[in-house]
């Protein structure tokens, strides 16, 4: 099998910070990136970045689209492909704006078109760096064979690092709201805002961390991939407007 090369994965680990507009008021930051479960493809999704200039920040459009491979074209082009994370962070995002009638169709179209670009209204952060098929356990291993030994060594290595890096620039940058996924990661969320999340339950009981600190507002919901209602994701909307404003 082939593999991808160490120096550009440690590179790509040091510097790869996620998608959008890194000036904008609104910022998601999830576990880390998708992947396909292919080594080829990822290897091309690498190739890209390094023709694009290696950047910290980049446009998710714009990059995904000159992989020109399926997978990744799918999500913007054509028929598109519904994203179920994205989805989820539009439906937040379209909540926010005070839009309540909305269609799939009209999510999609947001997808394709608006989402993590380099002058949005949000930018889309991950605490970890590289493309990841999912969580199973082995994945992550076998994909990048060259370069991780197991995911808790990876997870070590970098969290630290990614950590400090993503509180050092809200210390620059300070955006207004901070929409955290994922509740795996709550420590490190945590770690990351320097404060100590309130739990609340909305929509049926759901759980929703947040607290606003500095004029910040952090909130944690679950992955949104993973069985969160439209009515939830609309309720986090609502209470983010409510509390920034």
């Amino acid at each position: 099998m082939a593999t991808i090369n160490e120096k550009l994965l440690i590179e790509f680990s040091d510097k790869f910070l996620g998608y959008g507009n890194i000036n904008a008021p609104i910022w998601f930051i999830g576990m880390e990136p998708s992947a396909p479960n292919s080594t080829e493809l990822v290897k091309k999704f690498f190739d890209v970045w390094v023709k694009r200039g290696s950047p910290d920040i980049d446009d998710v459009r714009d990059s995904h689209l000159q992989i020109d491979k399926n997978h990744y074209s799918e999500l913007f082009l054509g028929k598109i492909k519904y994203q179920k994370t994205w989805g989820g962070l539009i439906k937040i995002l379209f909540a926010l704006n005070g839009k309540k009638d909305f269609t799939t169709d009209d999510v999609k179209q947001y997808q394709s078109d608006k989402l993590g670009r380099l002058n949005s209204d949000h930018c889309l952060l991950e605490l970890l760096p590289l493309p990841s098929p999912n969580n199973t356990a082995g994945k992550l291993e076998k994909l990048y064979s060259n370069f991780i030994n197991t995911r808790k060594e990876y997870e070590k290595k970098y969290l630290p690092s990614r950590v400090l890096k993503i509180k050092s620039l809200i210390k620059f940058k300070k955006p207004k709201l901070i929409l955290f996924y994922g509740f795996k990661y709550l420590s490190n969320f945590e770690q990351i805002s320097g404060v100590r999340f309130e739990l609340t339950r909305i929509a049926k009981d759901k759980k929703l961390f947040y607290k606003k600190a500095d004029n910040i507002l952090y909130m944690l919901i679950p992955q949104p991939s993973q069985g969160v209602t439209n009515e939830y994701l609309s309720k986090v909307g609502e209470i983010a407007k409510q509390k920034i404003n």
